[in-house]
């Protein structure tokens, strides 16, 4: 996305259109119920041998998104903010949607692919 974005920025810029990332924090989408539902359809749906491999887990991933759930930033919020976001002039590259997003987007800066990578598998819940 952010290398479409680039492009996309240099491309448009001389015809007076902005591009701009909106980087998302933890968001509510669905609502919290409609997620946990959804994640134990998946659970409930697996084979002995999807269950063998993946069970426990997508049980620790389940609990974990199901936990974020509750704590993200709402639809209205969002889309407030991104309408904010749309109306900044100059148009910032880039730019935090949610009180988490912020810090993601420094992570992205400062730490490299791997430690990303380490840091989003804490966040789910899959690693200590």
């Amino acid at each position: 996305m952010e290398a479409f974005a680039a492009v996309y920025r240099a491309e448009l810029k001389s015809f007076g259109i902005d591009v701009v990332i909106a980087a998302a924090g933890n968001m509510k989408t669905g609502g919290p119920a409609k997620t946990a539902s959804a994640l134990q359809r998946v659970a409930d749906g697996m084979n002995s041998e999807q269950r063998e491999l993946y069970g426990d887990i997508f049980e620790k991933f389940a609990g974990t998104l199901n936990k974020m759930q509750g704590s993200g930033l709402d639809s209205q919020s969002a889309a407030k903010r991104v309408i904010e976001i749309a109306e900044q002039r100059p148009a910032p590259s880039r730019a935090p949607v949610g009180e988490d997003a912020e810090e993601i987007l420094r992570l992205i800066h400062e730490k490299s692919d791997a430690e990303q990578d380490q840091i989003r598998l804490r966040m789910a819940g899959l690693e200590e």
